[in-house]
């Protein structure tokens, strides 16, 4: 039991940690207009609460279907299916170290136990679809899909 916590705990704690901060707007914007953080932004450092001019960026972006607003439902349902899709990854991942590293790959020379393809399987099964709902949720139409980072 104490091999196959070490690898979830050690997985966990790197997904916390690579995990970044919200941020929606780019310096790629402030490089093409001219404009300095603090011409769209309260806090002329970025982020946070919006100027005129920066609420009217914002809602020429929703004309444009660039920008999708998502209203607080929304908000928590995409947290849940966030937390259900890292949760997944970290355990599809310790599994994948813990036969691999612990258990050595001889183990699987006659084939994996059942127990681990179910786990193999379902959570790649549930990763694709809570990828693509996160996608979904993320960009607003298909050519932001393809024409943004």
């Amino acid at each position: 039991m104490k091999f196959i916590l070490c690898p979830l705990v050690l997985s966990f704690i790197l997904a916390l940690v690579l995990i970044p901060a919200n941020g929606s707007g780019t310096v790629e914007y402030a490089g093409q207009t001219g404009k300095n953080c603090g011409d769209c932004h309260a806090d002329p450092t970025g982020g946070g609460t919006l100027t005129k001019d920066g609420e009217a960026f914002k809602d020429a972006l929703r004309i444009k279907g660039q920008y999708r607003v998502l209203n607080p439902v929304q908000r928590v349902i995409r947290f849940i299916i966030g937390y259900f899709h890292t949760l997944t990854a970290i355990i599809w991942f310790g599994t994948i170290l813990y036969v691999h590293i612990v258990l050595k790959p001889a183990y699987a020379a006659r084939g994996l136990p059942k127990g681990e393809l179910t786990i193999g399987w379902g959570s790649i099964i549930i990763l694709a679809v809570t990828g693509t709902l996160l996608s979904i949720a993320r960009v607003p139409n298909w050519q932001m899909l393809f024409h943004t980072r």
